[in-house]
């Protein structure tokens, strides 16, 4: 059931199947019109149907906007995840095929909602930066770096076979990312480092920690950089 418990000035709160959220309330959007909407915006959600097209959710946004718009979305959690995931793979995908570099500790979850809602037929603006001021945006992050480690791990995995340096990709996603891609795949990551040990045995050289971080990721990489998985160390 979807209906407003409370009014309280220039907002209402609403029940939505148990969940309890604050929306604000408009005359223009009157108790019948606004539940219908919810109810729109969720069966997209859980409907997937925003794979074929997204103006459900254009539409919706613009009904409720940024944080409106994740509160309702978050009262179906599972399926508002799937659709940020959905979009969060195609964000991963073009930012892999781009020459930008990650910078922040977080893949910033911005970047995917403009992607969800970008449509020509229904213009959006709106800063996406602070969509999740006032929501927890940890699932939205952990959804990022999934994506993103889905992306990159099969690029790691001809270079480590070839027994070459992941530099090149250190460069784009970090030294921390990689590490812990590779700890993702701990079988293939043994026998890579097990490869350069012997190349280095091989040669009569002695086996540093900072010469293996060095070749791995990159010159400039720390022996102990901060945030490394330290199984990977």
């Amino acid at each position: 059931m979807i209906k407003i418990v409370e009014r309280i000035t220039a907002s209402a709160m609403w029940d939505i199947d148990g969940a309890q959220i604050t929306l604000p309330y408009r005359k223009e959007y009157p108790e019948p019109i606004m539940a219908k909407e919810i109810k729109a915006l969720r069966e997209i959600l859980q409907s997937y149907a925003y794979k074929q097209d997204n103006s459900g959710l254009c539409t919706a946004f613009q009904i409720f906007s940024g944080i409106s718009f994740v509160a309702i979305g978050m009262t179906v959690p599972d399926d508002f995840l799937a659709c940020f995931a959905y979009y969060a793979k195609q964000f991963a995908k073009e930012w892999a095929e781009g020459e930008k570099c990650l910078q922040s500790k977080f893949i910033g979850y911005e970047y995917v909602f403009q992607k969800m809602l970008q449509n020509e037929a229904i213009p959006i603006k709106y800063d996406f930066r602070y969509i999740l001021n006032k929501m927890n945006g940890e699932p939205f992050c952990q959804v990022n770096e999934q994506a993103f480690a889905a992306q990159w791990i099969p690029t790691l995995l001809p270079l480590m076979e070839q027994g070459l340096s992941l530099a090149s990709a250190a460069k784009r996603v970090g030294d921390v990312r990689i590490s812990k891609y590779l700890m993702q795949i701990p079988a293939q990551t043994e026998c890579y480092l097990n490869q350069l040990a012997t190349a280095y045995t091989a040669r009569r050289e002695l086996i540093s920690l900072s010469k293996m971080n060095a070749f791995i990721l990159g010159s400039d990489s720390r022996a102990n950089f901060t945030g490394a998985a330290p199984e990977f160390l």
